[in-house]
Protein backbone atom coordinates (compact mmCIF):
# COMPACT_ATOMS: atom_id res chain seq x y z
CA UNK A 1 0.00 0.00 0.00
CA UNK A 2 1.19 3.76 -0.86
CA UNK A 3 0.72 4.36 3.36
CA UNK A 4 2.86 1.80 4.10
CA UNK A 5 5.94 3.11 1.81
CA UNK A 6 5.27 6.60 3.34
CA UNK A 7 5.67 5.06 6.65
CA UNK A 8 8.93 3.48 5.95
CA UNK A 9 9.99 6.90 4.53
CA UNK A 10 9.52 8.82 8.47
CA UNK A 11 12.76 8.22 9.88
CA UNK A 12 14.64 9.56 6.61
CA UNK A 13 12.42 12.67 7.14
CA UNK A 14 13.57 12.81 10.55
CA UNK A 15 17.07 12.59 10.40
CA UNK A 16 16.69 15.55 7.13
CA UNK A 17 14.73 17.59 9.72
CA UNK A 18 17.38 17.14 12.80
CA UNK A 19 19.89 18.05 10.58
CA UNK A 20 18.15 21.26 9.28
CA UNK A 21 18.01 22.51 12.46
CA UNK A 22 21.04 21.92 13.55
CA UNK A 23 22.98 23.40 10.89
CA UNK A 24 21.10 26.36 10.46
CA UNK A 25 22.04 28.49 13.20
CA UNK A 26 21.09 32.34 11.59
CA UNK A 27 17.83 31.29 10.37
CA UNK A 28 15.10 31.12 13.18
CA UNK A 29 12.56 30.72 10.20
CA UNK A 30 13.41 27.70 8.94
CA UNK A 31 14.52 26.07 12.33
CA UNK A 32 10.92 26.65 13.27
CA UNK A 33 9.59 25.47 10.25
CA UNK A 34 11.63 22.48 11.08
CA UNK A 35 10.33 22.04 14.69
CA UNK A 36 6.67 22.48 12.97
CA UNK A 37 7.70 19.60 10.04
CA UNK A 38 8.70 17.28 13.17
CA UNK A 39 6.00 17.96 14.96
CA UNK A 40 3.25 17.24 11.94
CA UNK A 41 5.76 14.43 11.55
CA UNK A 42 5.04 12.75 14.80
CA UNK A 43 1.13 13.65 15.37
CA UNK A 44 1.06 11.23 11.63
CA UNK A 45 2.62 8.57 12.99
CA UNK A 46 2.36 8.56 16.78
CA UNK A 47 5.19 7.16 18.13
CA UNK A 48 8.92 6.69 17.28
CA UNK A 49 9.79 2.83 16.74
CA UNK A 50 13.57 3.85 16.97
CA UNK A 51 15.69 4.39 19.81
CA UNK A 52 18.38 6.30 18.37
CA UNK A 53 16.02 8.88 16.75
CA UNK A 54 14.40 8.97 19.82
CA UNK A 55 17.40 10.19 21.76
CA UNK A 56 18.39 12.95 18.36
CA UNK A 57 14.23 14.14 19.00
CA UNK A 58 15.19 14.46 22.64
CA UNK A 59 18.23 16.44 22.34
CA UNK A 60 17.08 18.69 19.88
CA UNK A 61 14.21 19.63 21.37
CA UNK A 62 15.83 20.84 24.42
CA UNK A 63 18.18 22.34 22.32
CA UNK A 64 15.31 24.53 20.63
CA UNK A 65 13.47 25.16 23.90
CA UNK A 66 16.29 26.55 25.00
CA UNK A 67 16.88 28.90 21.99
CA UNK A 68 16.88 32.78 22.50
CA UNK A 69 14.17 32.71 19.99
CA UNK A 70 10.78 33.17 21.22
CA UNK A 71 8.85 30.88 18.36
CA UNK A 72 11.58 28.28 18.34
CA UNK A 73 10.92 27.55 21.99
CA UNK A 74 7.21 27.68 21.18
CA UNK A 75 7.43 25.19 18.22
CA UNK A 76 9.81 23.24 20.06
CA UNK A 77 7.29 22.56 22.65
CA UNK A 78 4.80 21.78 19.84
CA UNK A 79 6.63 18.84 19.27
CA UNK A 80 5.43 15.68 20.83
CA UNK A 81 8.16 12.93 22.14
Amino acid sequence: MASDSVMQLIPEVVSSLVKVIRTSHLEAGLRAIAFASLRKTFIRQSHVNDEGMSKDLIKIVRHGLADKTYIIQLQAARVPS
